[in-house]
């Protein structure tokens, strides 16, 4: 998975299926290091940012810092990665997180993998 955004073949793919759907006049896809990319985007221009990024917390929370201001009145923000809200996740497993750094962390209550730094930020 950690390689799937440096594949040119799937970004390419990406922005065919865009043309084709004749919606590429309103879709901009970039791929980089996200706060590389938001200094070249404008405030209040965006209805919809879609972000695929690092799951820790600090990186979502400076996404979400860094895009809302791109957005426009009542605009949406979106993030891969989110599986469990917090209150679905067990104390025990947060500091697990904390003190080891893993990701996805696997809930034992449930059994399901998640990205406890989305979960935690979101």
């Amino acid at each position: 998975m950690n390689n799937l955004p440096k594949n040119e073949f799937l970004f390419q793919m990406f922005n065919s299926n865009i043309k084709f759907s004749k919606l590429n006049f309103m879709v901009h896809a970039s791929r980089g290091i996200s706060h590389n990319i938001v200094s070249n985007l404008l405030d209040n221009t965006f209805d919809i940012i879609y972000i695929i990024g690092a799951h820790d917390y600090v990186s979502v929370k400076n996404d979400i810092q860094n895009y809302k201001p791109q957005l426009v009145i009542n605009g949406i923000l979106c993030r891969d990665g989110y599986e469990l809200a917090l209150n679905e996740v067990g104390n025990m497993e947060i500091q697990t997180y904390v003190n080891t750094k893993n990701d996805p962390c696997l809930d034992s209550k449930i059994g399901l993998y998640y990205h406890l730094g989305i979960t935690t930020v979101l």
